[in-house]
């Protein structure tokens, strides 16, 4: 066990005024290339602490993938009521369901003519149905039934297509496009507000009380959008992927903060309290465990920590007889158990945290 030092700092934010606005037609873009980075680059500082001694027990899942055909690395991911991981392929041509077992299958859909079978986001909403994005502006509905609905966008072609998706906890999904925010009531009504800063590697996050929060790693910036509210605070050295924040029970966003390594709260009042960790090289991800524990996985190390927010301690676990540091990926089931992707792309890590 290490205990952490902290530092916290408090913050105005920036107001953002925005114009939520019905959907409305638009000309589709027909072609689009989103911008993803598959590693969290930049240098690694120098280890103050000899590695993590502690092992956890992993199960390994392989992912099947192609690199011809699929690419090598896990685009996102969710996490589906009955325990297994739904995820999409970097190349966007898979929407694949794989269970703790190993058994995967590809998910046939059959979207409206003018969509494509392309995918790029995926999540689980809270009625046990996943939904997922799909380039030509749609975002699709899955039942846990198999039955299909399809949600037209109608975005405006500056907006580019939806990249990020997020359940909210009120029974709405929120999606992400260049610079908007959407949000797909129950019904099926779709409206967005601008959200100036938000680029194509920004991940949505909802919160209670319908908020939802969002990175902006190309700015160095979180978002927070509530009813009537939308401000923005600075996160320097956020990392990017689709896990590189969390919400907790009170509905502050943890970020992981790469360099120097650390976790990072920002309360909805902007502000921020940082967490430093030591001999974790990088920081690219963090989840809410089961029992409130964050974890987080290093981009640098074969290994995953465990943080105690009310205590202020971490620890730090060895994945024994992997060679992969954990991916961009890093979700935690309804079963407990907690899921991370391989940096190489190869398939998935799959434990249940140990008790404190």
């Amino acid at each position: 066990m290490t205990a952490v030092s902290t530092t916290t700092t408090g913050h105005a934010g920036q107001r953002i005024t925005g114009r939520a606005t019905p959907r409305r037609p638009a000309a589709l873009a027909t072609a689009v290339v989103l911008a993803l980075v598959a590693g969290c680059g930049g240098a690694s500082e120098p280890e103050r602490r000899p590695p993590p001694t502690e092992p956890l027990p992993v199960t390994w899942v392989h992912s099947g993938l192609d690199p011809e055909t699929d690419g090598i690395l896990p685009r996102d991911a969710a996490v589906a009521p009955n325990g297994s991981l739904w995820y999409v392929n970097l190349n966007g041509n898979a929407l694949v369901e794989l269970a703790a077992t190993g058994r995967q299958r590809r998910v046939a859909f059959d979207p409206p003519a003018s969509a494509s079978r392309w995918v790029s986001a995926v999540a689980a909403g809270p009625d046990g149905a996943m939904w997922f994005t799909i380039y030509g502006g749609y975002v699709g509905r899955l039942s846990p039934g198999g039955a299909e609905t399809f949600f037209r966008l109608n975005l405006p072609r500056e907006t580019l297509l939806p990249h990020a998706l997020a359940a909210g906890t009120d029974g709405a999904v929120y999606f992400a496009g260049s610079q908007v925010i959407g949000r797909i009531s129950g019904a099926g009504r779709v409206d967005t507000i601008d959200a100036p800063h938000l680029d194509t590697r920004s991940a949505l996050f909802a919160a209670p009380g319908g908020a939802v929060w969002y990175t902006a790693p190309d700015s160095g910036q979180v978002g927070r959008l509530a009813p009537g509210e939308h401000r923005t605070f600075p996160a320097p050295g956020v990392a990017i992927g689709p896990s590189a924040a969390t919400i907790d029970a009170l509905g502050n966003l943890w970020y992981a903060r790469r360099q120097p390594p650390a976790l990072v709260q920002v309360a909805p009042d902007g502000t921020s309290s940082v967490y430093a960790l030591d001999g974790v090289g990088q920081v690219g991800t963090v989840t809410t465990g089961p029992d409130g524990r964050l974890w987080f996985g290093s981009a640098t190390r074969v290994m995953v920590g465990s943080f105690d927010p009310v205590n202020r301690v971490a620890r730090y676990y060895r994945l024994d007889g992997l060679s992969s540091t954990p991916g961009l990926l890093l979700l935690v089931g309804p079963d407990r158990a907690i899921w991370t992707s391989a940096s190489d792309g190869s398939g998935f890590y799959r434990f249940v945290p140990p008790a404190t």
